[in-house]
């Protein structure tokens, strides 16, 4: 057996959206969401890490131009310069960081399922458990009066057996 390696290949996208839930009144979504209630948008970079063993005649773990090739046309097409909101994979929830990497990882997961052993999904904040695959959003807030720098947050959703 060859040896197991990580790959990671970094996407961008910009997408609008706002905090809302629908069956619940003005009032309770603006106390729940406050400013974020409002439409805006940010701009999003999608780290995908494919884990798998070696190919011994290629060096490859995952050919990179077919990675590419998934995300950009699973991913970033779809959600490049959209309204979360008006997705489909939206409709019954709010359209979080920690939302949209889970819905990144049920887009992604079948097309690139054959490079990663089978798993199931979880959601955890702890960094060191086993990943299949990982699906990481970094959303970088735009720099304001009583924001001065800009403040990465990410959301994960780590996979493992």
């Amino acid at each position: 057996m060859s040896a197991l390696a990580y790959t990671t290949r970094r996407f961008a996208f910009s997408a609008g959206h706002r905090y809302h839930v629908a069956q619940w009144s003005i009032e309770q979504n603006e106390r729940t969401f406050g400013r974020l209630g409002v439409p805006h948008g940010h701009n999003y970079t999608l780290d995908v890490t494919v884990r798998g063993p070696i190919e011994p005649r290629t060096g490859m773990v995952i050919d990179l131009g077919g990675l590419k090739e998934i995300v950009n046309a699973t991913v970033v097409e779809r959600f490049d310069h959209a309204d979360l909101n008006a997705d489909p994979l939206f409709r019954d929830r709010v359209p979080t960081t920690e939302n949209i990497a889970i819905a990144v990882w049920e887009l992604l997961a079948p097309k690139i399922r054959r490079w990663t052993p089978p798993v199931t999904r979880r959601c955890t904040g702890h960094a060191r458990a086993p990943t299949a695959t990982t699906t990481t959003w970094k959303s970088r807030w735009p720099a304001s009066p009583t924001r001065p720098r800009a403040s990465p947050w990410t959301s994960k959703i780590w996979t493992g057996r």
